[in-house]
């Protein structure tokens, strides 16, 4: 006869030890908390648990990466923020890629069809236009060499162009290349941007590569046997010579440091405090940079009605104030997909409006290039990153008076009143050579670890 009695008392045993487990209030306290679980947050975490650290992550969303945000409505993973790994030479992420086995795909940024209304523009007016794009970069560069910290790139551009550029299909052409270097860089329009400081970034060699299964196939390993705390919003961070509590809406955590990874948006929105405040070097480079717009449109069709070996397509001959830049992006997964992007005052026009109206619009540039009868969307998707309260931008630029010092000043380590280091900053906003990218984002988070590592 089975033993029924033995059965049932090792059934409730182990129910017994799993309902404590369940039950078990999670710990809040840690060596170090990591706010935000982007890029450099799960980098960071991921460093110093490998240095032997107990570490909490507290992530504000209800998903990892922030702003590098994998999304699959179209049915095939598309990033919907942080695209591109520019420069795979050399590239930190480049030893992730190769880790989690990804197919990647280089961008041409030779491919381009430009359009004039209906007509594509031939491959002899692209290419004077190319050439004459290089002269007026020179130009804008010339000025720069003796720009003020006031002066703004936009100014430089206008004064350049009026005196270069004619109101013929090459000076379109030309005026549109400024707007997509330029836009599409920074989410900004030129007068919102320095001329002093334009460009001084560095950039890595190599190809401009997507991810066929997007930056999440890269952030999830990072992640794994991580402590990632979803939907746990940062309200407060306390930091003395004890070490730091920092509250939340899901209580209070408690250790000996925090790395705060936080987008400068957010921390430009006052939405977080810090108790003592953030010394004035920090606060001033806070002000001081600014957060671009830039927003993207994807939208999956029936069929593919562009043309299929182009990389990127645009129309020259539209409203200079309602510019899109399409991506083929059936190139990468072989399904019949656009994403558009659009940035500085027209995605703050387009954030503003319900998903119709901005279908309506990239419809409206889509159909002028290739007639009234392509067929609507199946579905879509978009981004409004400056109206996400965990983001209030895409990344970060520097606006006439601020320079690659401000990004230093953000990212130097904070003390307490008392003396010793307890607040480390990581994110895209902290690092001088490669601002507003995701490497420079992994990078920065590293960096922190190993001050965390210095320093406690």
């Amino acid at each position: 006869m089975p033993n029924f009695r033995r059965r049932t008392f090792l059934t409730l045993a182990a129910s017994t030890l799993l309902s404590r487990h369940v039950l078990a209030a999670p710990k809040s306290s840690a060596d170090v908390l990591v706010l935000g679980a982007g890029m450099a947050g799960l980098s960071c975490a991921h460093a110093l648990r490998k240095q032997g650290y107990s570490v909490i992550v507290l992530e504000a969303r209800d998903r990892i990466g922030g702003r590098t945000w994998t999304d699959n409505t179209l049915g095939v993973p598309l990033d919907m923020g942080g695209a591109w790994i520019h420069g795979i030479d050399g590239n930190p992420l480049s030893r992730l890629v190769a880790n989690a086995g990804v197919t990647t795909f280089a961008t041409d940024w030779d491919a381009v069809q430009l359009y004039q209304g209906k007509r594509a523009l031939k491959a002899s007016e692209q290419a004077a236009a190319d050439d004459l794009y290089e002269t007026v970069i020179a130009a804008v560069e010339a000025k720069q060499a003796r720009a003020k910290s006031s002066d703004t790139l936009g100014a430089a551009l206008a004064s350049v162009t009026d005196e270069q550029l004619d109101d013929d299909v090459i000076g379109a052409a030309v005026r549109w290349q400024l707007w997509s270097d330029i836009g599409t860089e920074y989410g900004e329009e030129g007068a919102a941007l320095s001329l002093k400081s334009w460009n001084q970034d560095e950039e890595l060699p190599g190809d401009h590569v997507l991810l066929k299964n997007g930056y999440g196939a890269l952030l999830n390993p990072l992640a794994r046997k991580l402590d990632i705390r979803m939907n746990c919003i940062v309200q407060r961070v306390i930091h003395g010579k004890s070490g730091v509590r920092v509250h939340t809406n899901q209580g209070i955590f408690t250790a000996d440091a925090a790395v705060c990874t936080l987008p400068l948006g957010v921390l430009k929105a006052g939405s977080v405090r810090f108790e003592p405040a953030l010394p004035q070097a920090h606060q001033a480079a806070i002000t001081q940079l600014n957060m671009g717009a830039l927003d993207k449109v994807a939208l999956r069709f029936p069929k593919v009605f562009w043309p299929s070996d182009t990389h990127t397509f645009a129309r020259i001959d539209g409203r200079s104030d309602q510019r899109s830049e399409f991506y083929n992006m059936a190139l990468v997964h072989d399904l019949p997909i656009i994403v558009a992007l659009t940035s500085g005052d027209y995605s703050r026009t387009l954030e503003a409006l319900p998903s119709t109206a901005v279908t309506a619009a990239m419809m409206t540039e889509l159909r002028a290039m290739f007639g009234s009868r392509i067929p609507e969307p199946e579905r879509v998707a978009r981004t409004r990153w400056l109206n996400d309260p965990f983001a209030r931008g895409c990344y970060s630029l520097m606006p006439p008076g601020a320079s690659l010092k401000d990004y230093a000043a953000l990212a130097r380590p904070i003390g307490t009143p008392e003396g010793g280091k307890r607040i480390f900053m990581a994110g895209e906003a902290t690092v001088t050579d490669f601002p507003g990218t995701v490497h420079g984002a992994y990078a920065s988070g590293v960096r922190a670890a190993n001050e965390v590592a210095e320093y406690i």
